[in-house]
């Protein structure tokens, strides 16, 4: 379940003494993790394999939006990520075999309907189209 993937992410955190604040965040009852999303998709692949990172990305941005053609909010999770990577008992329990690594991950669910107010603006892209 999302919860355990969670609270295996932040007790690796409290043995390394790496990101703090999730600990802190988690206290209050801030999910910094999974955001309490029902649904922790994961992308990984063998590290040997010939562009593992963009390949890997091209294939999760394929299927956020096919989830949010159908009504489902998305969000990537990089603290999820860089955490499963330095992880053994959370690699073990993702399924991510050696030899390989989590290049993304997203959380996916219903909206509930908010609209994130801080989105950066994000100027036209200029194309030269030859």
């Amino acid at each position: 379940s999302c919860r355990k993937v969670a609270d295996s992410a932040l007790d690796f955190c409290r043995e390394s003494g790496q990101n703090p604040e999730l600990l802190y965040l988690a206290e209050k009852g801030l999910d910094l993790l999974t955001g309490h999303a029902p649904l922790v998709l994961v992308g990984w692949s063998p590290d040997n394999a010939l562009n593992p990172c963009v390949d890997t990305v091209i294939a999760m941005h394929t299927v956020q939006m096919l989830l949010e053609e159908q009504g489902l909010g998305c969000c990537w999770g990089g603290y999820l990520r860089s955490i499963t990577n330095q992880s053994p008992a959370l690699r073990a329990l993702l399924g991510i075999p050696d030899g390989s690594s989590m290049q993304c991950c997203m959380m996916a669910g219903w909206p509930d309907g908010e609209r994130y107010p801080n989105i950066p603006p994000r100027p036209k892209a200029e194309a030269l189209w030859i």
